[in-house]
């Protein structure tokens, strides 16, 4: 069987299972125009969360829907697993989580990409993130509770995407959770972790550290919220 396009699998997924274009569109958090453009080939495929409702819905593996698009095999690992992510921010106030996210969200220049994996620049680092927007510059939220802390020694796999060296510039304590903030090659990013995994750590002001951020796990915004 040839390669399908994307809009014509969601196409004749939906038809087959009788799904108006509309009852669809609402499920998957999308508008009937969108997902229609989506459908002819004329809009790229939709975020990821829209991926997996559309995967749903659909009755489809979300690695088929994913292949569909030119994703890269490598790369379906990444966002399979990326739904397991704990989100201990959940529990934080509505105004630290936005203030948080504010804090983390940057404007960065595609460099290089390979279907839905795009290499952006943060600062001095290239990090892999994942879209399906052809804009060659994309607004991205790194969920402070994603990043991961490791110890600088022993050095982590160089082959490990998007793990670059950090210092803790500030800490302070949020409820069970430590929100640290650390000084990366050219920008500023914040971290949360639980208190014993801070402890465990060691962290203190001024002490290095390497970080390193899921493939998957950053939000790229689209529409209206890249606007913003």
């Amino acid at each position: 069987m040839g390669k399908i396009a994307f809009g014509e699998l969601v196409r004749q997924a939906r038809t087959h299972q009788g799904i108006p274009l509309r009852q669809l569109a609402s499920q998957v958090g999308l508008s009937p125009s969108r997902l229609s453009r989506i459908e002819r080939g004329l809009r790229p495929p939709p975020p990821l969360p829209q991926l997996r409702s559309l995967a749903q819905a659909l009755n489809l593996p979300l690695d088929r829907l994913l292949q569909a698009t030119g994703t890269p095999k490598e790369v379906l690992d990444h966002l399979c697993w990326s739904r397991a992510l704990s989100a201990p921010s959940a529990d934080l106030p509505p105004p630290l989580q936005a203030c948080l996210s504010r804090k983390n969200t940057f404007l960065t220049p595609v460099i290089s990409q390979e279907g839905a994996l795009k290499r952006v620049q943060l600062g001095k680092v290239c990090l892999q993130v994942v879209s399906f927007s052809r804009k060659r510059r994309l607004k991205i939220v790194i969920p402070p509770e994603v990043v991961l802390l490791l110890p600088p020694q022993p050095p982590p796999q160089v082959s490990t995407p998007n793990l670059f060296p950090a210092e803790v510039k500030r800490l302070r304590l949020v409820g069970d959770l430590t929100n640290a903030v650390l000084s990366c090659p050219g920008f500023e990013l914040n971290s949360l972790l639980p208190n014993a995994s801070s402890h465990q750590l060691g962290l203190r002001k001024g002490c290095s550290l390497w970080a390193a951020v899921p493939v998957a796990a950053i939000r790229v915004c689209e529409g209206k919220e890249a606007e913003g």
